[in-house]
């Protein structure tokens, strides 16, 4: 299913482009406990979006519903074909976009937040992921889980509609966090983060501070934000031939009809159509993007706070300019003050980790590389996941290749001689020694943003069991 779904949304980005508070609680404190299974609260990446939550199938997703199938592709294209036609012929893009537009908001009209970026439509989370019944579960499973759980890293997960402010996800957090040691009986937790829990981990912990944290692994970061996003947001959009050949080798799935779909972008690579067919559509894509895009970003994730915690600091006010119009007439500025309330806690995300990490909290990185990143942003050459890059990740430091070359010769030659040999990746992709934790951050290569394998969980579960500063 999740490659169905990710095919139809190639297709119909293809199509765009070319035809186209907190609840209180009262726990009675437990017996303070000194065993060494600290309990570990693993927050998660993006939760599911459901139009109910009291329906958590597949068809009432919110997010990228494509419920009617093939046949509501069909009909769209069938709306969209004739606008396009006359959009070649006169070069007037305008009604063209309207009607793209149109066919397009449906799918996400139960995701988008509002222009205060507050949900304000029935729209959630799982019932099974919300505050309530997380911390139910937390008191029910009693004082001695944590022991229970010792060999699980995800047993205790918090989940959150990432949509909203990532600083309302964080009070949540709290609140879980304190409900775990009171149960418990430990003043302190172990906090895995991943992708956009990572967000919400940097919130926490310049909201509350660290004392209720032993250890903290940080698991590919975009705490400082995302290539991905910052490209999309900025109108930063262009297709590479080459990025888009890799990309359909890494990302589709094996069968006998999509081996033959790779197959046939490989030829089309090597006899230059694709170059050619791209071309073309990064000049429709040139035509229609500044009518188009800001209106559709908007409706889709733009007016989501949670989703602008992703954009990173240096890109955040072209990004407003483009998807807010810079906020010129004030219609978004409750939106624009929960984006940049987070926006300061952005700014000290590696801050707050040196700090951490000074003042005896154990401070881990895990980065994964070597997947192409989407073929369709300015930075589809730099070295990441797919997502965002390994300097992002490691929080704006470690030195990189791109995603096809290696570190000059010259460059780990003299890094070499300097002592930081042991730094630099065997594949010579990666200097390690300029990341801000470098003995204490390992690289993951050929694993894909979206992939966390079990064997990763184990991984991460050794160094939280490790007894000292794991490097």
């Amino acid at each position: 299913m999740k490659t169905y779904r990710r095919i139809l949304s190639v297709l119909l980005c293809v199509l765009m482009l070319t035809a186209m508070t907190v609840p209180a609680f009262s726990v009675s404190a437990a017996t303070s406990c000194t065993c060494s299974n600290t309990p570990v609260v693993y927050i998660k990446g993006r939760t599911n979006i459901y139009k109910t939550p009291d329906d958590t199938s597949d068809g009432n997703l919110a997010e990228t519903n494509f419920s009617g199938g093939e046949d509501a592709i069909l009909e769209a294209t069938y709306n969209i074909l004739p606008a396009f036609a006359t959009a070649l012929i006169t070069d007037k893009w305008d009604n063209y976009c309207d009607i793209l537009f149109e066919e397009i908001r449906p799918i996400y009209d139960q995701y988008k937040l509002n222009n205060d970026g507050e949900v304000d439509n029935e729209s959630g989370v799982d019932p099974y992921w919300t505050l309530e019944n997380m911390i139910s579960r937390v008191k029910s499973a009693g004082k001695n889980a944590h022991k229970r759980y010792a060999d699980n890293i995800t047993a205790t997960q918090f989940q959150y509609d990432m949509r909203i402010d990532p600083c309302e996800n964080a009070k949540a957090l709290n609140t879980y966090i304190e409900t775990i040691k009171q149960v418990s009986g430990h003043n302190k937790v172990c906090i895995v983060s991943r992708c956009e829990g990572t967000v919400i981990a940097n919130a926490y912990f310049n909201m509350y501070g660290y004392d209720s944290v032993e250890k903290n692994i940080v698991f590919n970061s975009i705490a400082s934000g995302a290539e991905i996003a910052d490209d999309v947001y900025s109108n930063k959009v262009v297709f590479d031939a080459d990025a888009m050949n890799r990309f359909v080798n890494t990302f589709i799935d094996t069968s006998p009809i999509l081996d033959f779909v790779k197959a046939t972008v490989n030829l089309a690579t090597f006899n230059g159509l694709l170059d050619e067919g791209l071309g073309f559509v990064n000049d429709i894509y040139g035509k229609i993007s500044a009518n188009l895009m800001p209106r559709l970003i908007r409706e889709i994730f733009g007016c989501c706070p949670g989703w602008w915690g992703m954009i990173s600091l240096d890109a955040y006010d072209e990004c407003k300019e483009f998807v807010l119009d810079g906020n010129k007439d004030g219609t978004y500025d409750k939106l624009v003050e929960k984006i940049e309330n987070y926006n300061v806690y952005k700014a000290n995300a590696l801050g707050i980790l040196e700090e951490m990490q000074q003042n005896g909290v154990e401070v881990y990185v895990l980065a994964k590389y070597g997947s192409q990143m989407y073929p369709c942003i300015e930075n589809y050459d730099i070295l990441g996941d797919g997502v965002v890059s390994v300097y992002r990740q490691t929080f704006c430091g470690a030195t990189t290749s791109e995603i096809t070359g290696t570190l000059p010769k010259n460059y780990i030659e003299e890094r070499t001689q300097a002592g930081f040999g042991k730094y630099i990746s065997a594949d010579g992709k990666i200097d390690a020694s300029t990341a801000p934790f470098s003995d204490h951050t390992w690289y993951i290569k050929e694993l894909e943003h979206h992939m966390y394998p079990e064997v990763t969980d184990r991984f991460m579960l050794r160094i939280i069991r490790h007894d000292g500063y794991a490097t």
